[in-house]
């Protein structure tokens, strides 16, 4: 009598757990670029010129988002380019620190920077009208990073 090879319970569970796994990741990869092409596509369209989108490089830097907000007739681009800085100040945006408030660490999230920023007062301006409540300013390198 031959043997049939039908699969285990385990090889079952595995495969659907791998079929499942590789669909997710697919559908997250299709939905992640579906909001891509969207947020390029707004962002040629919009007529707003508070922000614009530069993936040419001939701006700032590659991939970097242009900020025409004037200060002395200048603009500054954001430079998405996560860190953790250490010293950064309070912006006065954000919940308010009352007893048992106090931050653990003076560590601070920044997510990106703005390039070139002249004063640190505009710096922490600058971030606090976006809703970040912390800043970190950097003279000598002119940026001007928002953090969390």
């Amino acid at each position: 009598m031959g043997s049939s090879h039908l699969p285990t319970s385990s090889q079952s569970a595995f495969f659907l757990l791998t079929i499942t796994m590789v669909s997710l990741r697919v559908s997250l990869a299709l939905a992640l670029l579906s909001c891509l092409l969207q947020l390029l596509a707004q962002a040629e369209t919009t007529q707003d010129p508070e922000f614009q989108i530069n993936l040419d490089g001939t701006g700032a830097q590659e991939g970097s988002i242009e900020d025409t907000g004037v200060e002395g007739e200048s603009s500054s681009a954001i430079v998405l380019d996560g860190s953790y800085k250490v010293g950064s100040n309070s912006t006065g945006v954000g919940p308010p620190s009352g007893p048992g408030k106090r931050r653990m660490s003076n560590r601070a999230w920044c997510p990106g920077y703005f390039y070139p920023i002249y004063s640190s007062w505009y710096c922490r301006y600058r971030c606090g009208s976006y809703g970040y409540p912390r800043y970190y300013y950097q003279s000598w390198r002119y940026r001007c990073y928002c953090c969390y």
